[in-house]
């Protein structure tokens, strides 16, 4: 025991506020743990509206989109591009209602996207997801991925060294 330190402090909660332990925060980050896995990893379109409000609003690199089936049009088009893509979650933090992600995305380039025909070239890109939830469901999204790098590993642009 260290002089003058109770270590009652260590049995009680105490610490958990510093340690990140809010409840919200938790369930909220396992709500887009399972987003990532169910929808993107095994592929099951099916359940993007039991993540997304109706209200739903994101930002993306192509504009921004609405509703659970704005996401739905994201979705399909990096699925239909790329039929094997795995989404990584790199890092995961959270902050009151907010989940923060670093993702890493993985595929074989086997559909057209944005005007890119099938090249069959693997690419893995990343990027940087900031999500708002609300009773357990995705109300807002501001995402960002690296589009010149992905366009740059299809082959669809060259980029001059400087």
């Amino acid at each position: 025991m260290i002089q003058g330190l109770s270590t009652d402090c260590f049995r009680s909660n105490h610490f958990l506020p510093k340690l990140n332990m809010n409840p919200i925060i938790i369930q909220n980050k396992a709500v887009v743990e399972r987003l990532v896995e169910e929808v993107w990893n095994l592929k099951q379109p099916q359940l993007i509206e039991t993540y997304f409000s109706e209200d739903f609003a994101t930002s993306t690199p192509g504009g921004m989109l609405y509703g659970p089936e704005g996401y739905s049009k994201i979705y399909h088009a990096y699925v239909d591009a790329f039929p094997d893509c795995n989404l990584k979650i790199a890092d995961i933090l959270g902050e009151n209602n907010q989940i923060v992600v670093r993702f890493v995305f993985k595929g074989t380039h086997q559909g057209p996207l944005m005007g890119v025909q099938p090249t069959g070239r693997r690419i893995s890109i990343n990027g940087i997801s900031i999500m708002r939830l609300q009773a357990g469901k995705i109300t807002d999204q501001q995402v960002v991925w690296d589009t010149l790098s992905m366009m740059e590993q299809l082959k669809a642009i060259t980029v001059a060294n400087t």
